[in-house]
């Protein structure tokens, strides 16, 4: 191998010109690949597309007719229940459901949603504000109707009566940031003294995602100049700053352009493949031209004094290239395919890179001439001449802070909290962390999770030990600090039990027959669409669906509520039969960051 890399190194001094043309031939064709670039920003793809839990979650979201969600916030510190801020509630619906990408039938409002009420024994399913009412009274009405109904409070409007909220499902993830972008320009035009806000976590992934690549198309840059005044500074001289930059941009050049070529999306994770293989990319060739620059004051022919140098670094080059390389290889072994793809990559670059310093470093030694004769000088850098004078004079001191600083940097690891929040990945004063803060204040939750229960037998969740569990679970997860609020059909029975009865408080509870139960039900969905609770239940009640709404977003916070109801479910079982298992965009989140670390 040493006989082909000195050739290699020879051919590249013989004939720099065909070298660097070949070069550039090659590289124009990595950088016609840039343009089928297909950017990827669901951090869903961190998981495998067979990982069970993905599985489970797409099986969800199919039973339950469920699609991620954008949460617009309506805030009023006056309060929203005056004709003003109902009319713009109203106005912004109508316009919200007409915006491509929007499942508008199933957008949740105050003026779209059902209500369920009635009045000596009839049932009257409805949305509370088909119209905006017209005098005081009305809307007083409206208020007590809304607050009254537990399926509307701290999640359409808040219990206080400030905010209101609007639900928009959409129908893939990748356009919550265009979706966002319309539903803002449809209020920026209503004005008045309300506030609004949009939150939820697909808005929140796509908006950074978006602002990644651009802070990436900015850093790359930034990366590449500070290396270039780093090198200028060591070498002072421009003729032997260009040749190292010129190896990193190459071997980024191909990189990005493989991969993309290839087919490979480009992940936030792979983003940082420039930002990563720049620095890497240019150690060899400072190895090379710190060698070059001591050897040529001394040589009498440029060629051989560039072959002694490669000559005496090719066997160190290679072994350092060849370590980084499977350092970064060995992530492949990893469940994440955007974490495989960025080491596997990343490892390819750095080859690369060791390829271009044996080609390209040589051919451009050999064409850039100086000006004015490199001088010998006997000593090197002064700044590194005095960190080596002091490291020898204070070695004790030294080796005494090093000891200390590593004790403290062991303890430092022991308190390492793992967490993620992509809402808190933006600054505090960013609109989104400003929406998210505001909402988690004002109603139950932006951030979504699913429990699920399922069982082998049709119309099981009509039983009355089913519908009481599934109640129970609410009131267990509404007890803890983090759910702010919980919904599901248990919700909808007792709701019908309660105004069918006229609103008597003592049939505010389940019914205790899954009879009684199962024409609850039948009346509900006769008196509305017949898919009105397919985000609660499947169409044989063999699976149910319960949405918790949490304030935050924090994956240690997640993690704790799931381990909570774990002890929750170990002292109390499910009934005979049914499972419960998480799902939504919270709980995938807490999947692959434990897969990640």
């Amino acid at each position: 191998m040493r006989n082909t890399v000195m050739r290699l190194v020879r051919f590249s001094v013989d004939r720099p010109w065909t070298v660097l043309i070949v070069i550039g031939i090659l590289t124009a064709l990595f950088v016609v690949q840039f343009p089928k670039i297909i950017i990827d920003t669901d951090p869903e793809n961190m998981l495998r597309e067979d990982e069970p839990i993905r599985v489970f979650h797409n099986e969800v979201k199919q039973d339950f007719g469920i699609e991620e969600l954008i949460v617009l916030g309506i805030v009023n510190d006056d309060g929203i229940f005056n004709l003003g801020s109902l009319n713009k509630i109203k106005r912004i619906t109508e316009e919200v459901l007409k915006i491509k990408g929007v499942i508008a039938e199933d957008v949740l409002s105050l003026t779209v949603t059902n209500n369920v009420v009635g009045k000596g024994g009839t049932l009257n399913v409805r949305p509370p504000m088909v119209e905006v009412p017209r005098d005081e009274a009305g809307i007083l009405n409206l208020r007590a109707e809304v607050l009254d109904n537990p399926l509307f409070r701290d999640r359409l409007v808040s219990s206080d009566g400030r905010g209101a909220t609007i639900y928009i499902p959409i129908e893939d993830k990748d356009i919550a940031r265009e979706v966002a972008l319309e539903i803002e320009a449809i209020y920026s035009e209503l004005g008045g003294p309300e506030k609004y806000y949009i939150a939820g976590l697909p808005v929140a992934e796509d908006t950074f995602g978006g602002e990644m690549f651009v802070q990436m198309a900015v850093v790359a840059p930034l990366a590449g100049g500070l290396l270039m005044l780093i090198l200028f500074l060591i070498f002072r001289k421009v003729s032997l700053v260009v040749p190292p930059m010129a190896v990193a941009m190459l071997s980024v050049m191909w990189t990005m352009g493989a991969m993309i070529g290839l087919g490979f999306k480009v992940h936030i994770m792979s983003s940082m493949i420039p930002v990563f293989l720049m620095p890497i990319a240019v150690c060899d060739s400072v190895h090379i031209l710190s060698d070059f620059f001591e050897k040529i004051p001394f040589a009498k022919d440029r060629k051989q004094a560039v072959l002694d140098v490669f000559e005496e670094l090719m066997k160190p080059m290679f072994f350092t290239s060849i370590t980084t390389a499977v350092a970064f290889s060995m992530l492949a072994l990893a469940d994440i395919p955007p974490v495989r793809a960025f080491g596997l990559f990343v490892a390819f670059g750095v080859m690369l890179a060791w390829l271009h310093t044996l080609t390209v470093i040589p051919a451009m030694l050999m064409l850039f001439r100086e000006k004015r004769a490199i001088v010998a000088r006997e000593e090197g850098s002064p700044m590194l001449a005095a960190l080596g004078r002091f490291s020898l004079r204070r070695s004790k001191l030294i080796v005494v802070l090093g000891a200390v600083l590593t004790v403290v940097a062991i303890y430092g690891v022991t308190t390492l909290v793992v967490n993620d929040n992509p809402v808190k990945w933006f600054k505090k004063d960013h609109p989104i962390r400003v929406a998210d803060s505001v909402l988690n204040d004002l109603i139950g939750g932006t951030y979504i999770s699913y429990l699920v229960l399922e069982s082998q037998g049709e119309e099981d969740m009509k039983r009355p030990e089913v519908m009481d569990y599934i109640e129970g679970l609410q009131r267990h997860l509404e007890s803890l600090e983090l759910v702010g609020k919980t919904t599901s059909v248990a919700d909808v029975v007792k709701r019908i039990n309660y105004v069918l009865h006229d609103s008597d408080k003592a049939y505010d509870v389940l019914p205790d027959t899954k009879n009684a139960i199962g024409q609850y039900l039948f009346l509900f969905l006769m008196s509305s669409e017949p898919d009105e609770l397919d985000n609660m239940v499947d169409y044989d009640f063999s699976k149910a669906n319960i949405w918790v709404q949490l304030k935050s977003g924090d994956n240690r916070d997640m993690t704790s509520v799931v381990e909570d109801l774990d002890r929750f479910m170990e002292a109390n079982p499910a009934p005979d039969g049914v499972s419960v298992q998480w799902s939504g965009l919270p709980y995938l989140n807490i999947t692959w960051q434990s897969l990640m670390v």
